[in-house]
């Protein structure tokens, strides 16, 4: 059941958005027991294809939390592209723990990208934005934690989401990422995130049972046989904001974070406050705090 929230709201636009398929992130199987013993029949009469017509899928819609997801046969696909990129995330998982092996490479190693990255719409990285991708890539080699400062925000979101992708293309480290924002900028990081990477981001938004879902399904990995798999996480970046990563605060301390991005760090100046302690209670490798860039001016006697 769906219900309006904002009587000034256009239902018909709403409605258009709802009725998008966000992403793909569960299976049900009708009648798995019987299927499973007719697959191994060889004068059963099912074939693949039947299989395939008997496999339903959980959908979560756009602008929409998982709790209000349903459950989708494949003829009430459009295409097939959902359902695609579902079966490639099941295919990725990273380790909970950082491993053991991993040496982080020292300065001396440090490659700067040099050419202009291109996000998917076609919008290419301007000068300023690449001088400070490299100064990332630099706090990085050199394991110094950040504080980014850009006089548009729009500009610093690519910048931090390409040092990400940085990580993923020149040393194989698809995360865990964990990116921290403000409420009403999160959809705006999603966006771009959709823009200029592929890495696969999961939104933790939502009342609490949206959001067990979202562990559930998104970061918790299983078998084949529904049985979990402690040492590792689904997703590659998790993306939430300030108030829902308090409430979830105690899942989130068991990963091992290998980089976290808390834009708008502002929020930590105050020493009591409950995100700053929260943070130092994470473990990560490595950490960016964003400023805006007024707050990085020095004053003026």
């Amino acid at each position: 059941k769906m219900a309006f929230t904002d009587k000034n709201a256009n239902p018909t636009e709403i409605l258009t958005q709802w009725f998008e398929v966000d992403r793909i992130f569960g299976i049900s199987n009708i009648g798995s027991s019987s299927s499973t013993n007719n697959s191994n029949d060889p004068n059963s009469k099912s074939s693949n294809e039947d299989m395939k017509n008997k496999i339903e899928y959980l959908v979560k819609w756009k602008e929409l939390d998982y709790d209000s997801f349903s459950v989708e046969s494949l003829e009430n696909f459009e295409d097939s592209s959902a359902i695609i990129e579902y079966k490639k995330r099941l295919l990725r998982m990273n380790p909970k723990k950082t491993p053991i092996r991993w040496v982080h490479p020292n300065i001396s190693q440090l490659v700067k990208i040099t050419r202009l990255p291109v996000s998917k719409n076609g919008e290419i990285f301007r000068d300023f934005q690449l001088e400070g991708l490299n100064w990332l890539i630099e706090c990085w080699y050199q394991r110094r934690f950040s504080i980014f400062g850009d006089m548009t925000r729009e500009g610093k979101i690519p910048q931090l989401i390409n040092m990400l992708n940085f990580l993923s293309t020149q040393f194989q480290i698809n995360g865990p990422f964990l990116v921290l924002a403000s409420e009403n900028q999160v959809s705006s990081w999603k966006d771009h995130f959709d823009n200029w990477s592929n890495l696969n981001v999961v939104v933790l938004s939502g009342n609490s049972s949206s959001r067990q879902i979202t562990i559930d399904n998104e970061l918790e990995v299983r078998d084949d046989h529904g049985r979990l798999i402690q040492d590792y996480i689904r997703c590659d970046v998790l993306l939430t904001s300030y108030k829902t990563f308090l409430s979830n605060s105690q899942t989130l301390m068991e990963i091992d974070w290998r980089y976290v991005i808390a834009d708008d760090g502002s929020k930590m100046r105050n020493s009591r406050s409950r995100i700053r302690n929260s943070l130092k209670q994470l473990k990560y490798e490595h950490i960016t705090l964003t400023m805006e860039w007024e707050m990085l001016k020095p004053k003026n006697d």
